[in-house]
């Protein structure tokens, strides 16, 4: 049977029309009842944000039972970070980058506070000891759930001196971005200090391992299992992560 090939898609005059009212600096998402989701992010390098990333958190946390019918549609963007596509490969579906125009008043449904509120569900969690015994606190007695809930993976980011800084756990249950990686990020709030290691119980998805080396292209990262989900094929830490065994 023959493949079948579609055409490449083509920005309609809608789609100029709202990238020149958005102006730079913005992702949006055309709703079923012909208005459009939107959130305006001026991205600073190095932290694990973008205007598309909010888009993604903010739909999610706004519509969650239809967000994933919703984010099967094509986000539109006038900024995309190096770690979107990444995003949109795990969380959504399809991205295109539109050029900017001057910009105007925001139509539509704003986002950017349940973006935020998405955001504030991530948080860092105490962490004693030796790093390795804080990774596997932080997992101990989570049980694993269907896909979309809490899994018992975490992650501790180490100091240059051996010490754990801080802790993470996997919060897709209340959020399905919130891996232990982003929540740990997110949470953090900083650029993460030269010489650090990310600890992580699960190898890194796209999405994880894309923001890690945009947030912090020097950390080490090790994991302890390998995911053998189609989402850890072929990440931006290919040959980069190392496992301990």
């Amino acid at each position: 049977m023959a493949r079948r090939h579609h055409a490449p898609w083509v920005a309609g005059p809608e789609d100029l029309r709202l990238a020149e009212v958005f102006g730079p600096h913005t992702a949006w998402l055309p709703l079923p009842d012909g208005s459009v989701a939107h959130v305006r992010h001026e991205r600073l390098a190095r932290t694990p944000r973008s205007p598309v990333l909010d888009l993604v958190q903010g739909v999610t946390r706004r519509w969650p039972d239809r967000a994933h019918a919703l984010l099967r549609g094509r986000i539109r963007t006038t900024a995309l970070a190096p770690f979107d596509a990444d995003v949109v490969k795990v969380l959504a579906r399809r991205v295109t980058l539109l050029a900017p125009g001057a910009g105007g008043s925001p139509e539509g449904v704003d986002l950017a506070s349940d973006a935020a509120a998405a955001r504030a569900l991530a948080r860092l969690e105490p962490v004693a000891g030796e790093p390795m015994e804080a990774l596997r606190a932080l997992t101990a007695g989570v049980v694993g759930g269907a896909p979309g809930m809490d899994r018992p993976v975490g992650a501790v980011l180490v100091g240059p001196d051996g010490r754990p800084l801080a802790g993470a756990r996997n919060r897709a249950g209340e959020h399905p971005s919130l891996h232990a990686e982003v929540a740990l990020l997110q949470a953090w709030g900083a650029p993460v200090p030269a010489g650090c290691t990310l600890l992580v119980s699960l190898q890194c998805c796209r999405m994880c391992a894309a923001l890690l080396l945009d947030a912090a292209p020097d950390l080490d990262v090790a994991y302890l299992q390998p995911d053998p989900g189609k989402f850890a094929r072929g990440t931006a830490l290919a040959g980069r992560e190392r496992r301990i065994r």
